[in-house]
């Protein structure tokens, strides 16, 4: 019995343990699996195809056409069904590049033969080039290039998704299967090897140049962004398909001194584009931004009819949430002009200071997409997603917050980058965001049909994107709660510097005023604190601070919050 007693302790405080682990293991579960509140105000993926369909169907939106007018008035009429208020337009004038015709016509000992060839952007004119021609190779001294038109293959560089690995912060992909994604890459002003060999053809002034994409699927439609300074090429120069290829090479073959006649005619005309925002009220000073753009040169299921399905998806959920319980202001924003170097998503931020000022987060989500396979010119569709990157701030466990979610949701084959994974700033509409000091999430793929002409709504990964938008709403409702508190220009009150890197000087207190201040992350993890009130002008410093955004919330003497601003520490 004594042994028995001697014993017991030691088992109960293992059955204490086991007890302790389980109750923490079910909390943790729990907090996992939690319901997302109003989850029956979720659409179903047929919101998402139905919608896509819908504006695919309106043809090419490059900016300022037909279709792309279209949807910048089917975005008011939609925001407006919502019940989004302060529905706002913002007109953007631009230059706008559009081909009307383009075709090679083969001149041989057999006849005429006429093929189709596509320009390549800044090819601004219309014209009839007629001469000989000459094939390009690594023997061809480029000397002899001169006066001809020169045909020559343009391999697209290899695009390898797990390549990114070692720089990214997470990797969800439980199959393991990242690896084994491997295509050309559909931006070919990014092709260094076939770029570099292009420009030497060009410095030796050819008639024209056609690039041959034999290593792509067969195809010559292929698009790029738009110059930001509208230049265009002193010598034109066409994309053509491996099989057009094939019968021009046929054709050379039975009769070398053929002649070849490039007809083309493009336009690059001045056109007004316009973002398009609405608004849902929370109970809140700070906003919340979404956004994607709506232009898409190459009819865009996935570029980006599906980002804009996805912003619309966040506006039809947070409008059945009550104003009362929705954390936060909401703006949704369908932009403009991403072709033209995402020029209209810049608009936005430096033309609403009142809404950047107080902007806590912007998710910007494009290109959800099945993954596509090049087989012998042949596009072959996969069913699983394409491999995405959530280019995330590092504010603190904002990264980790969405790493949560993804595993919640399991939206496989997902990186956590951040935002500097390509360069000094994110790539694709969420960069004004970024450069203006506002955190970002950003979901991003790049298919292998970006930017060409295969981007249809049988390309879409519906079931990710239902998963997209559950992630982003449980991201957003587990978020630190400030409702209620007025912002800090409500109140009078200034902050500067902001960003900061040492010190911040809030300005505008009343003399007497007596509180205390506090600066939260985004986890609502408090990270400074103390006494505020002795001057007009109170310095706060943050040079300990991480680098990130914060919240700093200002107390009065009875423990009420009475204001609250966002703080980026640099």
């Amino acid at each position: 019995m004594r042994k028995l007693l001697q014993i017991m302790p030691g088992v109960f405080m293992q059955v204490r343990l086991q007890s302790i682990i389980l109750l923490l293991t079910a909390y943790i579960t729990r907090g996992y699996s939690q319901q997302i509140p109003y989850s029956s105000a979720i659409p179903n993926t047929n919101f998402y195809y139905q919608m896509v369909d819908t504006i695919v169907r309106q043809g090419l939106r490059n900016a300022g056409s037909p279709a792309d007018i279209w949807v910048e008035n089917y975005a008011q009429s939609l925001f407006s069904s919502f019940g989004l208020q302060s529905i706002t337009t913002q007109s953007i004038p631009i230059q706008s590049w559009q081909v009307n015709s383009c075709n090679l016509k083969v001149t041989s000992n057999s006849g005429t033969q006429t093929l189709s060839i596509f320009p390549q952007l800044f090819v601004d004119w219309s014209d009839t080039l007629t001469g000989s021609f000459i094939r390009f190779d690594s023997t061809t001294a480029l000397n002899s290039v001169t006066g001809k038109i020169v045909i020559v293959n343009y391999k697209l560089d290899p695009f390898a998704p797990a390549a990114f690995q070692p720089n990214v912060v997470y990797t969800y992909d439980p199959d393991n299967n990242i690896n084994n994604t491997i295509h050309p890459q559909p931006i070919p002003h990014r092709s260094n090897a076939a770029g570099a060999i292009i420009s030497q053809i060009l410095s030796h002034q050819p008639k024209a140049v056609i690039c041959v994409l034999n290593n792509f699927y067969n195809t010559d439609k292929l698009w790029g962004l738009y110059s930001r300074t509208d230049s265009i090429y002193d010598i034109p120069c066409f994309w053509m398909s491996r099989n057009n290829w094939q019968l021009l090479n046929t054709a050379l073959n039975n009769d070398p001194n053929s002649t070849l006649s490039v007809q083309f005619n493009t336009q690059d005309n001045p056109v007004n584009t316009k973002n398009v925002y609405g608004i849902l009220p929370g109970n809140s000073s700070q906003y919340i931004v979404f956004n994607s753009h709506h232009d898409g040169q190459f009819y865009g299921a996935t570029e980006d009819a599906a980002g804009i399905s996805l912003v619309a998806a966040q506006a039809k959920y947070w409008s059945q949430v009550p104003q009362s319980q929705r954390p936060y202001n909401m703006v949704f924003l369908w932009d403009a002009a991403h072709l033209k170097q995402s020029v209209g998503s810049e608009f936005f931020v430096d033309n609403t200071p009142s809404i950047i000022n107080q902007t806590l987060l912007c998710f910007t989500i494009e290109t959800p997409s099945l993954e596509g396979r090049v087989l012998n010119g042949n596009l072959i569709i996969l069913n699983r997603p394409e491999p995405r990157w959530f280019y995330t701030s590092d504010t603190l466990s904002l990264r980790s917050s969405l790493y949560q979610f993804v595993q919640q949701e399991d939206l496989r084959r997902t990186y956590v980058a951040p935002p500097t994974l390509n360069g000094p700033s994110p790539i694709g509409d969420s960069h004004a965001f970024y450069d203006a000091g506002i955190p970002i999430v950003a979901h991003l793929s790049t298919p292998v049909w970006y930017m060409a002409a295969a981007d249809s709504t049988d390309k879409l990964d519906t079931a990710s994107m239902n998963k997209i938008t559950r992630t982003v709403i449980r991201m957003i409702w587990n978020m630190p709660n400030i409702t209620g508190i007025p912002s800090f220009e409500e109140k009078g009150l200034k902050i500067f510097p902001n960003p900061s890197n040492t010190f911040v000087t809030i300005q505008g207190l009343k003399p007497d005023f007596k509180g205390t201040f506090r600066i939260i992350n985004l986890a609502g993890i408090e990270m400074k604190q103390g006494n505020i009130g002795s001057s007009d002008a109170e310095v706060i410093q943050t040079s300990l601070l991480p680098k990130g955004m914060y919240l700093l919330i200002l107390t009065n003497k009875s423990g009420s919050n009475i204001a609250v601003n966002r703080l980026i520490k640099n």
